[in-house]
C-alpha cells in the first residue's frame, strides 16, 4: 500500500500510480487523500498550467516541491495552505490564491526565484515570501493588507488597491525602492509607515483627503508634487489666457 508521504519531494517523480486504497487516491496525476479532499503531492516532472481538482480543502506540506509547472490555480474548494507546498520550484510564474482560503503559512512559498505573477485574492492578504513578484493582484473582496504583508515585495512597481480596502496596516509596503505607483480607490485607513522609504508618486489626486494620512504613512511630501504643480501651473496658464483677452477686449474698446 502506497503512504500519502512516501514520494514527497521527489524531483524525479513522473507519475503516481497505485492500486485502489482505503487512504489515497489518485486524481488528475495528483496522489490525494481518500476522499478528495486533502492534496498530498504531484508529479515533479509534469510542466505546464495545473488546476488543483475542486475537491481539495487542504494542500499539504511539500505538495509540490520541486515541481516543474509553471502555473498552478488553487480551486474555490481550497480554505488551508500548509507549509512550503511551493518549494523549489524554479519554473513556476503564475499562482492563484483564491478568496476561500482562510489560513496559509507565511513559508508556503520558498524559493520560487521566478515567480514573476500573484494573484491572491484573500480576504486579508498575509506576510509570504514575495521576494521575486513583479505583479501582485489583489481580489474584489480584499478587505485587510495586513501589518508587514508586503514588504518583500521588493520587485513590484505598481499596484492597484480596491475600493473593499478598508485598512492597510502598519509598514505594509515598507523599504519597497522600486514601488512607484499605487492606485488607491474609496478612503482605507493607513497604518504608521505603510509607505515608508518607497518611491510612489501621484497615486492618488493631489486634493484627495488620502493625502494627509499617506505623508503620515511616510510618503515623501514631495511625491505629490509634481501633480499638483502640473495643476497650478494649468490653472495659471489659464488666467494669463483670460487676462490677455480682457486686456485685448479693453483695448479694443
Amino acid at each position: 500500500m502506497l503512504h500519502q508521504y512516501a514520494i514527497l519531494c521527489n524531483p524525479n517523480l513522473i507519475e503516481i500510480v497505485s492500486e485502489q486504497s482505503s487512504v489515497c487516491s489518485i486524481n488528475s496525476n495528483a496522489l490525494l487523500s481518500y476522499d478528495k479532499t486533502l492534496f498530498y503531492t504531484f508529479p515533479a516532472q509534469i510542466t505546464g498550467t495545473y488546476y488543483i481538482p475542486n475537491t481539495v480543502k487542504v494542500i499539504g506540506h511539500d505538495a509540490f516541491c520541486y515541481s516543474k509547472l509553471q502555473e498552478i490555480i488553487v480551486p474555490e474548494s481550497c480554505t488551508e495552505i500548509a507549509k512550503t507546498p511551493f518549494f523549489y520550484m524554479d519554473n513556476l510564474a503564475f499562482l492563484r490564491i483564491p478568496k476561500s482560503v482562510v489560513k496559509i503559512l507565511n513559508n508556503s512559498i520558498t524559493e520560487c526565484p521566478n515567480l514573476r505573477n500573484l494573484t491572491i485574492e484573500m480576504e486579508s492578504i498575509p506576510c509570504l515570501d514575495y521576494q521575486s513578484v513583479e505583479i501582485i493582484t489583489l481580489g474584489n473582496e480584499t478587505k485587510v493588507i495586513e501589518d508587514n504583508a508586503l514588504k518583500t515585495a521588493a520587485k513590484l512597481q505598481s499596484i492597484i488597491i480596491p475600493p473593499s480596502v478598508t485598512k492597510i496596516g502598519v509598514e505594509a509596503f515598507k523599504g519597497l525602492k522600486n514601488l512607484k505607483f499605487v492606485r488607491i480607490y474609496r478612503q482605507p485607513t493607513i497604518g504608521a509607515s505603510a509607505f515608508m522609504d518607497t518611491r510612489i508618486s501621484c497615486g492618488v489626486d493631489c486634493h484627495s483627503t488620502l493625502v494627509d494620512p499617506l505623508i503620515l504613512s511616510g510618503v515623501n511630501i514631495k511625491s505629490f508634487g509634481y501633480c499638483c504643480i502640473a495643476s497650478v501651473v494649468q490653472n495659471t496658464e489659464l488666467i494669463k489666457s483670460l487676462f490677455k483677452i480682457e486686456f485685448l477686449i479693453f483695448i479694443l474698446v
